[in-house]
């Protein structure tokens, strides 16, 4: 397995020495990274708390209902599934938050430690400067080429001016004089373009100067690069394997709850239910009897109610002396 720094330091060169831009931009990105996860997770878990508290509000109202016939041993199992199924989301809202509080701390120190690198750390400062002189070196070439060329196309222009003239002085007799003038003008173009060739010359010097010590630069900066993006990827890799272990319990946990719920209702047919509510509701086993009627003689005292209720001295002293009478009036001169 390849290290990061040395992968770096294979891919991140090319044209425009476009690679120092390439891995700092992605350094800061780091960073950028872990806030939008950070942000995700704490919308999952005000998700998760929000519905758990809809879950307890729902499982508190399964309590206050009973009156449900005999359907109420199928309905204790669904009150046990919505109040296990609350517990389950409380219990993970809380380490949806312990771990959203843990991913902020590591973005926190994550932006503090990426802004401070990014203004203080050797390698990247170092590498910075070195490209900074490499744009300005290249200017500075790119300039002296222009007058290079510039001065070449002169000297070429002199050159012909030179021989035409020269060919002119021939068959026209020109003047020596306007001759000397071409001369000298040549003189001056091949002087001028000797100093733009040197001045060219030591621009590209200086800049394979610029460009070699930014090649060392760069490479150190690949290394640190490299180690550093290991480091970050390793931790938020591991907020994600713990997030996505995390989901995986919650419904782990819920497919439990669902599966006792399924237990829990497969013996309840609507025979057991009416079974189950016949033994505990039942009344007795024998109708009431059929009422007989019960006719009174003059003999018989009169009942003044049905229901027999106690009496007080003066009138239980009052019915025994009517007792008494009737009874000696009964055995009187007419009885045989």
């Amino acid at each position: 397995m390849v290290a990061p720094g040395d992968a770096f330091q294979h891919y991140f060169w090319g044209e425009k020495n476009a690679g120092y831009d390439v891995l700092l931009t992605n350094l800061k990105q780091g960073a950028n990274a872990a806030k939008e996860f950070h942000e995700i997770l704490r919308e999952r878990a005000n998700y998760e708390e929000a519905f758990c508290k809809s879950l307890r509000r729902l499982s508190e109202k399964t309590f206050t209902i009973n009156a449900v016939g005999s359907f109420l041993p199928v309905w204790n199992v669904l009150k046990k599934y919505i109040e296990n199924m609350s517990k389950i989301h409380g219990e993970f809202s809380v380490k949806f938050k312990d771990l959203c509080q843990e991913l902020n701390n590591f973005k926190l120190d994550t932006i503090s430690k990426t802004n401070k690198m990014t203004k203080e750390q050797a390698e990247i400062v170092k590498t910075a400067a070195s490209l900074n002189n490499i744009k300005i070196s290249l200017e500075h070439v790119n300039k002296c080429k222009k007058m290079y060329h510039q001065r070449h196309k002169e000297l070429i222009e002199g050159e012909e001016a030179l021989t035409k003239a020269g060919s002119i002085l021939d068959k026209t007799e020109k003047s020596e004089r306007e001759l000397e003038k071409l001369q000298q003008k040549f003189a001056k173009s091949q002087e001028a373009f000797t100093q733009a060739e040197n001045a060219y010359k030591a621009s590209v010097e200086r800049y394979n100067k610029a460009q070699e010590e930014y090649n060392d630069d760069m490479t150190n900066s690949c290394k640190f690069f490299g180690e550093t993006e290991q480091d970050h990827l390793g931790q938020i890799v591991e907020f994600a394997r713990r997030f996505g272990d995390m989901e995986g319990d919650l419904i782990t946990e819920l497919r439990k709850n669902c599966e006792s719920v399924l237990g829990g209702l497969v013996g309840y047919t609507p025979e057991h239910l009416i079974e189950i509510f016949v033994e505990e509701k039942n009344t007795g086993v024998e109708m009431c009897p059929l009422m007989q009627v019960e006719l009174l003689t003059v003999n018989d005292p009169p009942v003044l109610s049905t229901t027999p209720r106690p009496l007080h001295d003066k009138s239980r002293q009052a019915l025994e002396r009517f007792m008494n009478a009737t009874t000696a009036a009964a055995s009187g001169p007419y009885t045989r």
